[in-house]
């Protein structure tokens, strides 16, 4: 079951949204609810966590702003993709550091809405799977939900956003398939992480969307901070 709230406080742009959710998502077989919000006022009074997959927050609102929102979404629920709905692209920057997940600009193609559904709910890949031996078995991990891989002991942990798994493979054994992966960067000896993941940084060191901190090492510390500013860019890019 896919859960959509709208939260708009334009009751004609909530509709048409509405209808053209509909018409993209019946097609997929999914079942699906949405529900509408006439503010944000309205939204944080009924909110709570885990009860959307998904929010498209207009950002212009009353006296609870989509910023707002959006920024209650991000620390008490960071598992519900954000998608902004707005007149302007003046607030590209701050939305990366909500985590949004997808900027439509109003009024918006069918086709965009449809690239914003994909881009937040993509079909499983089996190519995305990473294989990882553990002493109990195999797991099947998705690749996007990993926020980074440590080295602890000789032996690789898998950081999640809830929970981690130790495998009983090393470090360079089980980081190797995804050395190719231009998602994951290594920013010191024996920590890995994903980009997406990174929520904010503080001087020298990467705040994770787990609340993890991960230091940055001195001597590639240039080099990780460019990576890190050229993805941020391509991820903006893709929401345009």
């Amino acid at each position: 079951m896919l859960r959509i709230a709208i939260i708009d406080d334009l009751s004609a742009d909530r509709a048409v949204l509405r209808e053209a959710l509909e018409r993209e998502l019946a097609p997929r077989g999914a079942a699906f609810t949405i529900e509408e919000f006439a503010s944000g006022e309205e939204f944080t009074a009924a909110f709570v966590p885990r009860r959307y997959d998904a929010a498209f927050i207009d950002i212009y609102m009353g006296e609870v702003s989509g910023m707002e929102v959006a920024r209650l979404l991000y620390h008490r629920d960071p598992a519900c993709r954000i998608i902004f709905l707005t007149t302007s692209q003046e607030f590209m920057l701050e939305s990366y550091a909500v985590r949004a997940t997808y900027y439509l600009v109003k009024p918006f193609a069918e086709e965009r809405l449809r690239q914003a559904l994909d881009f937040c709910f993509p079909a499983p890949d089996p190519s995305d799977l990473l294989t990882v031996p553990t002493k109990s078995g195999v797991q099947m991990l998705s690749r996007r939900e990993i926020v980074c891989i440590e080295s602890i002991a000789r032996r690789g942990v898998v950081r999640l956003c809830e929970y981690s798994i130790e495998s009983a493979a090393t470090f360079a054994e089980l980081t190797a398939p995804l050395e190719t992966d231009n998602r994951f960067l290594g920013i010191g000896r024996g920590i890995l992480i994903q980009l997406g993941h990174v929520a904010a940084q503080e001087g020298s060191d990467f705040i994770m969307d787990n609340g993890l901190r991960l230091p940055i090492a001195r001597r590639c510390r240039s080099e990780v901070l460019r990576s890190f500013q050229a993805f941020a860019l391509r991820e903006m890019e893709r929401g345009l």
